[in-house]
């Protein structure tokens, strides 16, 4: 049996707890993962003063900033480049870089200076993002292929960029970027994520749910390029075919302008906006819902909703990027065409209107898709990855 070689590995982020978002839980998860093999793992984080005096963790390292205007949980660190002794004296043997902001030039500069292997992971699509952002459309367009330019320099000299999804990987190409490009996904820990107990599920639906409602579910950051308002707007035409209740949980800058809306459109009570779900509650929040929804049309993979599909929940999503590459229409779920409200009502009513049989056959497909991406499987690809850097 081959002998796995322990790696000394930093993460470089622009976030990093109490933040709670996918680039978080995927950092949370592969250190996990990596340290229970062996591995050492150290983060180098933008922070809050707040969130440096309450660490405790002697290889979380946290470098205070100031808040990033559209996302004010996001900082900027004002003086980051002690970041490059902590890393000598960690003895790194690799950078990982999963920012493109002040520690994400840090990542850059101690690999420089340590002469150590640099890998990227590319995690947000931002450059469509600043495009649904600003208007009018021809600024928002010119901002975007700046911001490709940005990244294809940006990722110039690295080792290896990873991608999480294989659209995602040929975004990366047809935007210049030309690094050695690998695709290893965010992986979900499905002995955690695994349908709940029918009893615990059901108690979990009726604080949503009267008897006989569906559950339609959308889980993460409450942004406008998640497209949250087609879910809200589809919503009145499943009521015209079945009962049901959108729960949406998270926060995020556009929850007020969503809560406005489903307020306008005379859906108060239809429409739950819960906050931060604790950790522990989301297996049985998802186990509990019947059909998990996004109208996102810019993930890079979509880690919600594979771990709703761990769960054994079918989705409906918008056929746009990773979701084209999740979602096995009529399989685990179905896909609808981005922005169609309709469409989007179409595909969740006909997860309401599956038989039994077909519903259980859904289930078995989600939970299969969601072990493809386990976090042992993840774990040996970042492993082999680092590997044969070092």
């Amino acid at each position: 049996m081959h002998k796995v070689i322990p790696v000394r590995i930093g993460f470089f982020t622009d976030s990093y707890l109490p933040n709670v978002d996918g680039v978080v839980r995927s950092l949370l998860t592969n250190r996990a993962a990596l340290e229970s093999r062996g591995h050492f793992v150290s983060i180098y984080a933008s922070g809050s003063r707040e969130a440096k005096r309450a660490n405790r963790d002697p290889n979380v390292h946290y470098f205070t900033g100031v808040s990033f205007p559209l996302y004010k949980q996001y900082k900027i660190a004002l003086h980051p480049f002690p970041a490059i002794r902590a890393a000598e004296r960690d003895k790194l043997q690799i950078v990982h870089c999963h920012g493109i902001a002040s520690m994400g030039v840090t990542a850059k500069a101690t690999a420089r200076a340590l002469h150590l292997p640099l890998v990227g992971t590319f995690h947000t699509l931002i450059p469509s993002a600043a495009e649904s952002f600003l208007r009018p459309r021809v600024v928002g367009a010119a901002t975007r292929e700046i911001l490709w330019r940005f990244f294809a320099r940006f990722y110039k000299n690295f080792d290896v960029v990873t991608a999480p999804s294989e659209v995602i990987k040929r975004e990366l190409l047809k935007h210049g970027v030309h690094a050695p490009l690998a695709v290893i996904p965010n992986a979900v820990d499905c002995t955690r994520f695994k349908s709940a107990a029918a009893a615990a599920a059901l108690r979990e639906k009726k604080k949503y749910c009267s008897k006989g409602e569906m559950l339609i579910l959308c889980a993460g950051r409450i942004s406008k390029e998640k497209n949250i308002d087609v879910l809200i707007r589809a919503l009145p035409l499943v009521l015209e075919h079945t009962p049901a209740k959108l729960v949406i949980t998270g926060e995020g800058p556009a929850k007020l302008a969503y809560q406005k809306l489903a307020r306008r459109l005379g859906l108060w009570g239809d429409v739950f906006f819960t906050g931060f779900v604790e950790e522990s509650e989301l297996p049985l929040l998802y186990s509990a819902a019947d059909c998990f929804a996004s109208a996102s049309t810019f993930e890079t993979q979509g880690l919600a909703l594979l771990e709703a599909m761990a769960c054994g929940t079918p989705c409906a999503a918008a056929r746009a990027l990773a979701f084209t590459e999740e979602v096995r229409n009529g399989r685990n779920g179905f896909l609808f065409e981005p922005y169609s409200v309709e469409d989007c009502a179409e595909k969740i009513l006909a997860l309401a209107s599956a038989s039994e049989r077909k519903r259980a056959r859904m289930a078995r497909e989600a939970r299969a898709s969601a072990l493809e991406v386990d976090v042992p499987l993840v774990a040996g690809m970042w492993e082999s990855l680092y590997s044969n850097l070092v």
